[in-house]
């Protein structure tokens, strides 16, 4: 199959492969992925505005990624996909957000989720799987009245890169939003692996992102051993991909 060929049907059963079966560990370590909006301060006022944000940061802050899963899993003309979508316009339009904010959004679960399954991954995202993405978005950007929706992968990370360029800095109010996401992922993660597979999204923080919330820049040692740890995770999920075992049980 040519990557340039994709139709929409095609490219989300691609994307739900990847996020059932081929990537399913790098995308449940999609924490760095999760808090980014939260790093633009326009982004980050906004959603401290909304009334239920303080009771559950994290499903504020997940809404678009929890909508795009029941677009992936029932279909993008399903019912309950259709309310959803118009919840989340009607929700953004009375917000006033942006829709260079709005493309933001769904550009990173394109850019950075690319990223970090190739740099984190058991292997890189094939010319098809990476298309199949920019197709699903591109769509799924329509449907939510977004009519400028970058239209090549390249297009994506220029815009995605030029974004953070003008809008990332360390602001206060991203500081706070970004802590209660984070206080509630702590809250939730569970046991000696949960911690552990916490602290390495963490690590796996780019500088840009970490100081724009808040967070200090690793020192050297530091960053080695959490790069070690990924380097080590990763060999472990090809050695077991080699002998027939699904990532997902390594999954924590």
């Amino acid at each position: 199959m040519h990557a340039d060929n994709l139709s929409y049907d095609e490219a989300v059963r691609i994307v739900k492969e990847m996020i059932d079966k081929t990537f399913k560990t790098e995308f449940l370590m999609a924490l760095p992925v999760t808090v980014r909006p939260l790093a633009s301060a326009r982004i980050s006022t906004l959603v401290a505005g909304t009334k239920k944000y303080a009771a559950d940061p994290l499903a504020r802050t997940t809404a678009i990624t929890r909508m795009i899963s029941h677009i992936i899993r029932l279909g993008i003309d399903n019912g309950r996909v259709k309310r959803m979508i118009e919840h989340v316009n009607d929700m953004h339009d009375r917000s006033g957000v942006e829709d260079e904010d709005r493309i933001y959004i769904l550009s990173i679960l394109v850019v950075w989720q690319r990223r970090m399954i190739d740099l984190y991954g058991w292997r890189r995202l094939t010319p098809v799987e990476v298309n199949a993405l920019v197709v699903t978005y591109e769509v799924i950007g329509r449907r939510m009245h977004l009519e400028c929706m970058p239209g090549t992968y390249e297009d994506y990370e220029h815009f995605v890169d030029g974004y953070e360029r003008q809008h990332f800095r360390e602001e206060q109010i991203n500081i706070q939003m970004a802590g209660l996401v984070l206080t509630q992922i702590r809250a939730m993660s569970g046991g000696i692996g949960g911690r552990i597979a916490l602290a390495v999204q963490l690590y796996s923080m780019d500088e840009l992102l970490r100081k724009s919330i808040g967070y200090p820049a690793l020192r050297p040692v530091s960053r080695a051993v959490a790069r070690a740890v990924i380097r080590l995770r990763r060999m472990a999920l090809r050695l077991f991909r080699g002998k027939g075992w699904h990532p997902a049980r390594l999954a924590t």
